[in-house]
């Protein structure tokens, strides 16, 4: 025979399960309905109200290999005017790398060194903590122009 604390258990066990279920459900009935209306409007919906929005969170590189640049769904017309681009000249033989600087790693220092010997440029996404952390680094990467 079970005892009263067992049963208040498992029903809120139940209770979290139907929950659970009932969010499951909500959520692909929510996500069904925006298709739709999607399709009949021809255009993205999301909960902003915004295509940018939309659009922008699908962003990606695509149509790329031997001698093709990537397509994006920004074109490289369009980014000009943000002072930004992701391709540059076809006719110019350029290599762009990317990489991971292993700020945590201590590998920052080296590169900048390398990159000075080599004369190389470069860019540096860096995160606040990282300015909070090691502005010493980040005011080398300004001065030496990476």
């Amino acid at each position: 025979m079970m005892n009263m604390e067992n049963v208040k258990k498992q029903r809120k066990n139940f209770l979290i399960a139907l929950i659970l279920c009932a969010m499951f459900f909500a959520g692909r009935g929510a996500g069904y309905l925006t298709k739709k209306l999607e399709a009949a409007s021809g255009r993205p919906i999301n909960s902003v109200g915004s295509t940018h929005i939309a659009a922008s969170e699908n962003w990606g590189l695509g149509g790329y290999g031997d001698g093709i640049q990537p397509t994006g769904i920004a074109s490289a017309e369009e980014l000009k005017k943000y002072d930004a681009y992701y391709v540059g000249d076809d006719g110019e033989k350029v290599i762009y790398l990317t990489f991971d600087a292993g700020y945590e790693n201590g590998n920052t220092a080296p590169i900048l060194d390398a990159l000075k010997k080599h004369n190389a440029p470069a860019t540096f996404f860096v995160v606040g903590h990282y300015l909070e952390s090691a502005p010493d680094l980040v005011k080398r990467m300004l001065d030496e122009g990476a």
